[in-house]
């Protein structure tokens, strides 16, 4: 008897932390893409909406960095783990955009480092994918436990 209560509760100790975990996580998912919205807000009041083809861009990314976040707060228990992918591709495409900037040039734009918010933006966008590409996987992992 001592045994089962003894496993039992150290399952339930188990879900217990994988819940903070995923909260914490979900959250930090969620501020890094308000971040990465408003970084884009503020470059594009900074001037970028004068540039063709990247001035749209960038205020559409802040919009729907807000729908997404938004999405990510408000997405039921079977929708977190689809909604926190396609937030992570989203802001992978965004990363490759500016990566693109950097290297080869985007839309006739050669970003550089130098440029205010840009390793900012790398380090944003950089941490908002591996942080929603983990929780999506351990929400999943969790819902397959259920």
């Amino acid at each position: 008897m001592q045994a089962t209560t003894w496993c039992g509760s150290k399952r339930r100790e188990g879900d217990a932390r994988l819940r903070s975990v995923l909260m914490a996580g979900w959250l930090l998912g969620v501020c890094l893409t308000v971040a990465m919205g408003l970084i884009h807000l503020r470059v594009w009041l900074d001037g970028y909406r004068e540039l063709p083809i990247i001035g749209p861009l960038f205020i559409l990314n802040a919009i729907c960095s807000g729908v997404l976040a938004t999405a990510l707060l408000t997405a039921p228990a079977r929708l977190r783990a689809p909604v926190a992918i396609v937030t992570a591709l989203f802001t992978a495409g965004t990363l490759m955009g500016l990566i693109l900037s950097l290297t080869v040039g985007l839309f006739g734009m050669h970003e550089v480092m130098q440029a205010p918010f840009v390793v900012t933006t790398l380090v944003v966008e950089t941490a908002g994918v591996v942080v929603l590409l983990l929780i999506a996987a351990l929400h999943h992992r969790r819902q397959g436990h259920r």
